[in-house]
Parts: structure tokens; sequence; C-alpha cells
């Protein structure tokens, strides 16, 4: 009786729109047991949400929020203070679609009016919302949208590698202006781990290019020709044979 009754108190704070408690998220300060803007920390918050606007990309996000940023300090017993880590695509996600932001609490799925402030108005978060909407429509390997009849593999899956860290190269994908673009992207630089390499991140249509370019100049060899004419000569001439026997 006492977990309902904690259970039925905790649901109807929440759709008073209160704060329950927790770690509150970036952008945000808990101050008597209220959500309270973080001044420094809403400013990254907001840049997140107008860097969405434009380039349709969590990864890219995370890549310009790492150099000179980390994730919200944590406070634990003793005074001790947890440091901050590297922002990954999923963090900066959660941080997209948490309603949180457009002042708003959530409880098993459903969604309050929060009486904190919110830091991004609720046009902006909708609008982001419905460009996720076109994101998820992009298949897990980022070879295809809903829509289109037609589909674009990333051939060089599981053979691409990272010249620095010696990893496989990932396909990935972003949009800029409602166009996609596809990549190949360190398997580390994905995972936020380090990865040292100018070419962590590469346009997936000109390494492929290159890599068709090669195999068309080494099929045109004289020496590839040549052995290719053997082969063929040598089965037509076995085909042959085995018809004559038949006969």
């Amino acid at each position: 009786m006492t977990g309902e009754r904690i259970r039925d108190k905790v649901a109807a704070s929440k759709k008073k729109g209160l704060w329950m408690g927790g770690y509150p998220m970036l952008g945000y300060d808990c101050k008597d047991r209220k959500l309270v803007i973080n001044e420094d920390e809403a400013k990254i918050v907001k840049f997140i949400y107008e860097q969405f606007q434009l380039l349709e990309s969590c990864a890219a996000i995370a890549d310009a929020l790492n150099p000179g940023y980390r994730t919200k300090l944590r406070s634990h017993c003793y005074d001790k203070v947890a440091r901050g880590k590297l922002y990954a695509p999923l963090q900066v996600r959660r941080i997209l679609t948490s309603p949180y932001y457009k002042g708003y609490v959530t409880h098993k799925g459903s969604v309050y009016q929060g009486e904190h402030e919110a830091i991004i108005d609720e046009e902006t978060w909708n609008r982001v919302q419905t460009l996720f909407k076109k994101y998820d429509e992009t298949t897990a390997n980022g070879c295809r949208r809903k829509g289109y009849a037609t589909t674009t593999p990333s051939f060089l899956k599981g053979i691409l590698k990272c010249a620095r860290c010696n990893v496989a190269m990932t396909p990935t994908y972003a949009y800029n202006h409602g166009l996609r673009y596809r990549y190949y992207a360190c398997s580390n630089h994905v995972r936020c781990k380090s990865c040292t390499s100018v070419f962590r991140t590469i346009p997936a249509e000109d390494v492929e290019q290159k890599v068709i370019d090669e195999i068309l100049r080494i099929l045109r060899s004289p020496e590839i020709v040549l052995n290719i004419e053997k082969i063929v000569t040598t089965q037509l001439a076995e085909n042959f044979a085995y018809k004559i026997r038949g006969l």
C-alpha cells in the first residue's frame, strides 16, 4: 500500500507540473526543489536546437560541441563532482526531444505543463520534432528514405578502415537544407572515442567513386585482360567439348 501511495503522489505531482527530484538536465539547476534556468547551460541548449535546424545531424552537433564543451557536471556525496563527458549523438538527440525544454514534464508517456520556465519556445521545439520525423525515415544503415524507390547502399561498409585507428568506418549521413549527404566515419569517432585522423569523416560518394575507378583501372590493364581472355577461352572450349561428348 505504501508503494502505491507513493506512486499516486508522484503521478499527481507530475500532473501539476512539479519537479520530483533527480539530476536536473542540461540547462537547469535545482533550487528549493524547483527547476531554475542555468543561463550558461541554456546557451548550449539553444545552440543545439539552432544547429539541428541547419545541419539536421546529431553527430555533426556533437562534433561541434566537443572541442570546447562537456556534458553537465553532476554533484555526488562527500562534495565530489563528476566530470563532464564528451557529447555523443544520442545525448544530443535526448536534448532535442525532451519536452522539459519547452516547459513541460513527463510521466509514463504522458506530457503535462510544467511550472518551470521553458528554454525553447514551443514553435521551435515542434519544428525540431518535425525534422526528426524526416530524420527517422532513413533506415538504420542510412541507405533509404521512405518515398524513394531506389536505395543507395554503402558498399564499402565493413571494408573501409580508419588509417589511424585501424577500426571500421561506419556509414552515416547528415541533412543540410533538405538534402541528404552520405559519409563514412571512424567508429571510434562516432562513439566519441579518441581519433586523431584528419580523415575521420569522409564523403561516401567521393571514396566510393575512387574505389570504382581503381577497380576499372585494374580490370583494363593488359595483364588482367589477357587472363580474362584465357579464362573465357578455356571455359568455352570445355563447354564445347562437353557438348561434343554428349552427341
